[in-house]
């Protein structure tokens, strides 16, 4: 469980809010879309690139880093901000307010729990509580719509926000055919450096799982601390993260066997979608995810949903590490569910959330 005091911080920092006559829509029909944030990065391949691409629209990504918002037309433009905004884009909404066609945030973590909570490292939450949290208060007098990821956090920002769950580019649903050693078995868990908690949990699962299965080899993502608890085991690769275009390259062009997802209770984690799906499907693995909102909580034989214990996950790693079938089984379950996904975006941008 998280702190209560942290959560307690949670709920005083600024949240979205829509603007004072907001109907949830675009004010005027959209001549053109710009979305503003940090490219490249998942948020907007997996929630808006498909959905932008049905809307037939001519799209501009705006990089709030080094966009020049001066060259930016304002008349019938429909602004999303994915996740960050800059003093310049905000400048650039002041001037012409009068002019747009309308503005949306897309929010997929609940920042303020990341903020004040312990997953993040310290330079991380202040980063984001500098980009993501400070604008608010200036952008919500613009904003017609809010997005969130999931009907959790959705109702984390209250009756203003509106459910975009990820629908991904068919191509990134799709795994490539590889040559692979059929002795041996890839696991992998990829992750970003906010999941500690999750390494320190699989950490001596992993080691019990290599133990017992000389031909199983580990893939871990991580840095920092979490690369050094890694450091050291036999037949474990640890993989520095990747920019997010370097990493859906390799993502493309490996193959992985079974793909771990844990997610231990936590204010943040509660809040997160079910994106892994996607890796899943495009590395052809097997997924085991924890029991949680992102993946329900009910284990099932569809889907591999199990409870947060060692026993529990050794049990089913070495049943998928002996048993080719239904690891193949698995991996075709995951790939069918993340095309699933993929339909969501023929509904296009200003419709999915209504729908």
């Amino acid at each position: 469980m998280w702190n209560s005091s942290s959560s307690l911080l949670t709920s005083v920092l600024p949240r979205p809010k829509l603007r004072v006559g907001s109907r949830g829509v675009p004010r005027t029909p959209p001549a053109r879309i710009v979305v503003a944030g940090r490219f490249p990065n998942p948020t907007f391949d997996y929630y808006l690139k498909s959905r932008i691409e049905m809307e037939k629209l001519p799209l501009q990504l705006a990089d709030v880093r080094s966009t020049r918002w001066q060259k930016i037309a304002g008349e019938g433009t429909f602004l999303v901000v994915c996740r960050y905004a800059s003093l310049a884009m905000l400048n650039w909404l002041d001037r012409h307010e009068g002019q747009i066609s309308g503005v949306a945030l897309l929010v997929d973590d609940d920042i303020p729990a990341l903020v004040t909570g312990s997953e993040a490292s310290l330079p991380y939450r202040f980063f984001l509580f500098r980009k993501a949290l400070v604008p608010l208060p200036r952008l919500s007098r613009h904003l017609d719509i809010i997005w969130a990821s999931t009907d959790t956090l959705a109702g984390r920002i209250g009756n203003d926000g509106t459910v975009l769950p990820p629908a991904p580019p068919l191509e990134m649903c799709m795994s490539r055919q590889h040559d692979r050693d059929g002795h041996q078995v890839k696991i992998a868990y990829h992750a970003t450096s906010i999941h500690n908690k999750e390494h320190v949990f699989l950490r001596p699962i992993v080691a019990d799982v290599l133990q017992r299965c000389p031909r199983a080899h580990f893939e871990v993502v991580a840095d920092g601390g979490a690369a050094r608890m890694w450091s050291g085991m036999e037949r474990v690769r640890v993989v520095k993260p990747l920019a997010w275009d370097e990493y859906l390259r390799e993502t493309s062009q490996t193959h992985v066997d079974i793909l771990l997802v844990p997610l231990l209770d936590s204010l943040v984690n509660r809040s997160r979608s079910d994106a892994k799906r996607i890796d899943a499907a495009r590395m052809g693995a097997a997924p085991i995810y924890s029991a949680s909102n992102a993946y329900g909580r009910c284990c099932v034989t569809e889907e591999l949903r199990i409870p947060n214990t060692f026993e529990d996950w050794v049990h089913h790693v070495l049943l998928l590490i002996n048993d080719t079938a239904s690891r193949q089984t698995h991996a075709a379950i995951a790939k069918e569910r993340a095309i699933a996904m993929s339909l969501r975006a023929e509904a296009g941008l200003f419709e999915a959330g209504r729908t």
